[in-house]
């Protein structure tokens, strides 16, 4: 131990010794470690952290698989049938998602509600913070009163964490509910991205009508194996009760398969972004390392002669060994120091870029974080330590001792340094490449026609309070105070909006004619919206032929309907679909007739693959609807108008509920979020890697120069041209340079087909991002080389010669 503690006070001296290489060093090597640590906490929160159920193995979630092989809920009679025939599981509970209202004076606050069966909280092993949860064995008096569990981050945020909560009423969505408890602070419900703020029981929420149905099948259904059960078990039961059913997708009409899986794979459609993130910032460090390596081997060049003399006085290779493996660990020890607080800096950062909702999942410093850290830290002693140690404790003595350098480095000496360097440029050049790649996917994104205008148009989500005549009068009275006020262009309202983070408005079922080829006795489903008559207009929709429409298409007149592109292509294919006749939630009841078609466009998501769907458009005047979005299109900044247009809803009603008013634009910007920030991840540390390349080389080259300085300046004195010094110099920079880069260009290609599913209308081998990633790196490499290339075309012959 004492050895050992003289090798750590020499290693500090040498550490302090050389400034200039140590800061370099710890430079590299802390942020090689700060990116990762961030890096892995995203990736840990939504992708690896267990979720905080009692024995989370076993648990499984059972969905459904439509022909297309996509995942999908179940309806509530599903989930009793299973529920009665799955004797594998000790309890199944089921998870609807919804939306309440919690009244404010100045915003209403939309909430994520789950609606779940009174055993939720028992099969899953979760406690609460404070009060009680609903339960299935509840009394019959308990089970009739409207109850809720707040999450805790609800309860603090806006309910200051009060105590005494527990037990009083709280008004959503109109009426009034007692709250039960307060759920524990790590418990956030069943999603990882999106947490729950409250949950209900199922027995007084929601219509009844609603539950008994089979058409809606947006219920996540989740089970605990009992003990000794298997998810094989399970999934061979679902499948029978699947079949017996006869269960079909609304949309298509196709058979559907059971799925159980187990908890632990419920999120891995987040697994390829943490993938993809850890193997980004991973490569990173690795050149970092590499960097680090490079440098710690040009230093043992310089200590050529220490080593030697060490070894003449009796020190063994193992001792020459671990002192330098010692001062390669003090290396990395302070950088792990070094990188706590950026870390924990980008971390706390990293809201600020995103909307809160989707970072609620928490990524933070914890422990499982540190440690990390502390692993990557510990694994870089051998990255960047052990080949110079090897290198270094084998010094050639009588030269050394001598003082021959020349002798002790032979020309291979380099192979070594030139490796380092030559993989470092192909890694940086293969996360340019990547990055290139995602760059040119997100601008498609934004250039993608939508199938409306990029408007900057104000969006306000109201809900208010009363019968359907009370909501439709209001409706009336407020387009008329909007449309008069002062720069105000158009005014408009609609069930959703396109690309809404809240959804759409929901199915609808349609039925087409008898004879039609393609008529079912069950329908066919597809998404719709209710719009008022100008709603096209404001949003800048094409109507293709036929007519929008208009203030005569009241209660009264004759039911009427636009239909999208896709759906008139699909159902009426080389006819005029206008004055076709289709029947809406039932066959029974009045026909509608198409009265026109409209372009496609993107509903949910910009960057689906899939072709446009098909849609369907109803007018507010003949559907019983009662939450709106106003639109507003108006001359200036949209927010502007928030105060103005929230002044006339509130002349209107005082207790109605008024959300947060966002635009269209940022719609779009919240569908780009994870997109955005993977590229902007991707960017970044391209960017780093491609410094540190530089670095490497720059290091390199400058190492060679300060090596051949007697040999340059020889040649110099000789009759050299400065000239023909520099471009010896560039020439290897640049030889280096494309060895790196074809290596690169080779594995870029590979590894650009596993982004094929995280790229939106960019093909994996385009040549265009690739081929101007290889000039960058060109580029970058020239002007490292250039630097040390002059100052070795500046070096004085008299000085050279007297030099080492």
């Amino acid at each position: 131990m004492q050895a050992v503690w003289q090798d750590i006070k020499y290693g500090i001296r040498m550490l302090v010794k050389t400034p200039g290489l140590t800061a370099v060093a710890l430079g590299s090597l802390a942020l090689g470690i700060t990116l990762s640590t961030v890096v892995f906490s995203l990736a840990d929160a939504i992708w690896l952290r267990p979720m905080p159920f009692r024995d989370p193995g076993r648990v499984v979630r059972i969905s459904a698989l439509s022909g297309q092989g996509s995942g999908g809920g179940l309806s509530y009679p599903d989930y009793l049938e299973l529920q009665a025939q799955v004797r594998s599981l000790s309890g199944l509970t089921v998870v609807e998602p919804r939306e309440e209202t919690l009244f404010g004076e100045e915003y209403s606050q939309n909430l994520v509600a789950d609606v779940v069966s009174r055993n939720f909280f028992s099969v899953l092993g979760v406690r609460p913070h404070a009060g009680r949860f609903f339960h299935e064995n509840d009394d019959s008096s308990m089970k009739n009163v409207p109850s809720v569990v707040l999450s805790h981050a609800l309860w603090q945020h806006r309910f200051g964490g009060d105590p005494n909560l527990v037990g009083k009423a709280i008004v959503l969505s109109g009426r009034d509910v007692i709250v039960l408890g307060i759920a524990s602070q790590d418990f956030t419900g069943v999603r990882r991205l999106i947490p729950t703020d409250l949950w209900c029981p199922v027995e007084t929420w929601g219509h009844l009508e609603e539950r008994a149905t089979r058409d809606r099948q947006s219920n996540a259904v989740f089970g605990r194996l009992r003990s000794g059960s298997t998810v094989q078990q399970a999934q061979a039961e679902a499948e029978a009760v699947f079949q017996r059913l006869d269960l079909r997708d609304r949309a298509t009409g196709s058979p559907q398969r059971a799925l159980v899986v187990p908890e632990t794979a419920f999120h891995g459609e987040y697994a390829a972004y943490g993938l993809l993130m850890m193997a980004i910032v991973g490569v990173v460090l690795v050149i970092a390392c590499v960097n680090l390596c490079g440098l710690l081997l040009a230093r043992a060049e310089t200590r050529h002669r220490e080593m030697a003399v060490r070894a003449a006085l009796g020190a063994g290779r193992g001792r020459l060994i671990r002192q330098l493996l010692i001062e390669s660990l003090l290396l990395s020890l302070i950088g792990l120091a070094c990188s706590i607080i950026p870390a924990r800096w980008l971390i706390g950062l990293l809201p600020a870029f995103l909307p809160s909702r989707v970072l609620d999942f928490g990524a933070r410093l914890d422990v499982r974080v540190m440690t990390f850290a502390a692993v990557v830290s510990l694994a870089t002693v051998l990255l960047i330590g052990l080949a110079p140690a090897v290198h270094a404790s084998r010094p050639n003595l009588v030269p050394a001792l001598k003082a021959d350098v020349s002798s002790c480095r032979p020309r291979r000496k380099y192979l070594g340094l030139n490796a380092l360097v030559v993989g470092q440029l192909a890694l940086a050049l293969v996360l340019v490449s990547m990055a290139s790649l995602l760059l040119k996917s997100l601008v498609k994104c934004y250039t993608e026609d939508l199938g409306f205008e990029r408007k900057d148009i104000l969006l306000a989500d109201l809900s208010p309070h009363g019968n359907e005549e009370y909501c439709r009068e209001f409706y009336r009275q407020l387009l008329e105070r909007v449309r008069a006020l002062p720069g105000v262009t158009r005014a408009s309202l609609a069930g959703c909006v396109p690309l809404s983070p809240y959804g759409t408005c929901g199915r609808r079922k349609i039925f087409l004619p008898p004879g039609h080829a393609q008529a079912r006795p069950d329908g066919w489903t597809f998404q719709h919206n209710v719009v008022e008559p100008d709603y096209f207009k404001t949003m800048g929709i094409r109507i293709l032929y036929g007519r929008a429409f208009q203030e005569q298409d009241g209660r009264s007149a004759p039911k009427v309907a636009l239909v999208n592109e896709a759906m008139a292509k699909r159902f009426w294919p080389g006819e005029d679909p206008l004055g076709k006749q289709i029947w809406i939630d039932d066959s029974s009841t009045e026909p509608t007739q198409i009265i026109g078609v409209v372009q496609d466009g993107k509903y949910r998501q910009i960057d689906t693959q899939e072709g446009a769907e098909p849609y369907l458009y109803l007018p507010y005047s003949q559907i019983r609807w009662y939450g709106m979005i106003l639109l507003v299109e108006a001359k200036g900044d949209p927010a502007m108008w928030i105060g103005p247009v929230r002044k006339e809803i509130r002349a209107l009603s005082d207790t109605i509920d008024i959300y947060p008013m966002s635009t269209i634009k940022q719609y779009v910007r919240f569908q780009m979020v994870g997109r955005d920030l993977m590229t902007k991840l991707s960017a970044v540390l391209a960017l780093v890697a491609l410094g540190l390349a530089s670095v490497g080389l720059y290091g390199v080259i400058s190492y060679a120069v300060s090596r051949r300085t007697q040999e340059i300046g020889i040649r110099i004195a000789l009759g050299a041209g400065r000239s023909d010094v520099l471009k010896s110099v560039l020439l290897r920079g640049c030889l280096l340079a494309f060895l790196g880069g074809g290596i690169g260009l080779v594995v870029a290609l590979a590894i650009a087909q596993a982004l094929r599913s995280a790229l939106y209308a960019v093909k994996p081998m385009d040549p265009v991002p690739i081929g101007l990633s290889f000039l960058v790196l060109l580029a970058v490499a020239l002007l490292a080389s250039y630097l040390p290339a002059r100052r070795a075309a500046r070096i004085d012959p008299m000085v050279a010669l007297r030099y080492e």
